[in-house]
């Protein structure tokens, strides 16, 4: 006769084992473990592991942490893309969307401009038969009034970045130690008043650019209640304002506000500069001053972003950049074979109009790979085709 307490072991072992088997199964069935051998690469704003969830290439998304959404995705988006602001990184989630839903955007007859520095109005756009826009991610200068005559029903997004690292990158990419002020930027900004003449302003301006982005006027620049009206209304007017800085909680953020999927809103970063300064606490606090008004915006939607990721949850923060980190990487390891400048680029899609910064050398011509690492221009272009095929374009 089988003792009762042998019964109980017996059983026991069976559902250890059982328990173990599916665990095992779990995991080997939706993780390839081979390592791809590359450099880990910086994405967002950390270096993540190299592994790849087979679940990212497939439809498979509950298995990688997709919550079962009820709400219903947004597709009417007028992103502001602020200049300087990693706003070009973003700039490709809204077009691949659009692309891949079959939207209408607004763009312009020509180039990648929306009437810049002219504020925004309805006669700079290429007319849709459909009369109707989805997505508005181009450049351009904000206008509440003529925003909302074509697209009123839009969610609001925008993103910034500290005002030393902006105007740092525009020094850089608008030459203008060379073509303007004729000394270098740490010079310029000690005695910044003194370059910085009217008849020496540039387009976007070295003072103040992210709310010249915002529609505040040259004359308005030290105007502070002009300035804390600007911020006010810019609170009122958008929705969401992504922080560059802090680029994976913008993300996960984005994703919750417009019922996206994580595979919608993986970013490779675009334009990334091969040679990047570390500016210094002095550095940063001279722009301070400098751009005060700028600054002044940029305090205050840090505070609101704070707010909006502690409204979130920490835990579930903290487990959604998980996923949205892994799923990127993974993306990236699959797609990108090397980080390279643009005369190793044979494909004009991919090849960056600035010799400064990083070109994506891909490893997949597969359309999802291409598509997350083509340049702005070759992008827009590809759209206006698309929407009017009976129109003549060049970038």
């Amino acid at each position: 006769m089988i003792r009762p307490v042998f019964v109980r072991h017996y059983y026991s072992m069976l559902l250890m084992l059982l328990c173990l088997f599916v665990v095992c199964y779990l995991m080997w069935g939706h993780v390839d473990l081979s390592r791809s051998g590359k450099t880990c690469i910086p994405l967002t704003n950390r270096c993540l592991a190299n592994f790849a969830p087979r679940s990212l290439f497939s439809d498979q998304s509950l298995a990688e942490g997709e919550e079962s959404q009820t709400c219903t995705p947004v597709e009417n988006i007028f992103f502001l893309k602020t200049h300087k602001c990693a706003s070009s990184s973003l700039q490709n989630i809204f077009m691949r969307y659009g692309n891949s839903h079959n939207l209408t955007f607004i763009l312009p007859p020509w180039g990648n401009y929306l009437g810049y520095p002219r504020k925004f109005h309805k006669s700079l756009i290429v007319p849709h038969p459909s009369g109707k826009y989805n997505i508005f991610c181009h450049h351009t200068r904000w206008s509440e009034t003529g925003v909302r005559e074509i697209m009123p029903n839009a969610t609001y997004v925008t993103v910034l970045r500290h005002p030393a690292s902006v105007l740092e990158s525009l020094y850089s990419f608008s030459k203008f130690k060379s073509t303007r002020y004729k000394v270098d930027f740490d010079t310029f900004i000690r005695k910044p008043a003194a370059y910085f003449e009217i008849k020496k302003r540039s387009v976007p301006p070295a003072q103040n650019s992210m709310l010249y982005d915002f529609g505040l006027d040259f004359y308005d620049f030290n105007n502070q209640e002009k300035i804390a009206q600007k911020i006010s209304d810019i609170k009122r007017e958008f929705e969401l304002v992504m922080i560059a800085e802090r680029l994976d909680e913008s993300l996960v953020l984005l994703r919750e506000l417009l019922c996206w999927t994580w595979d919608d809103v993986i970013v490779f970063k675009q334009n990334a500069r091969i040679k990047a300064p570390t500016l210094t606490a002095e550095q940063k606090i001279l722009v301070e001053k400098w751009s005060f008004g700028d600054a002044l915006l940029y305090n205050t939607s840090c505070r609101i972003f704070d707010e909006k990721v502690r409204n979130y949850g920490e835990a579930r923060m903290v487990r959604d950049l998980a996923i949205l980190r892994n799923r990127t990487q993974a993306m990236f390891d699959h797609c990108v074979n090397d980080l390279v400048s643009k005369d190793n680029i044979v494909n004009p899609k991919l090849k960056s109009w600035s010799p400064d910064v990083y070109n994506f050398q891909l490893q997949s011509d597969e359309p999802q790979c291409v598509s997350l690492a083509e340049q702005e221009l070759q992008f827009t272009l590809q759209l206006k085709r698309k929407l009017w095929p009976n129109k003549k374009f060049t970038a």
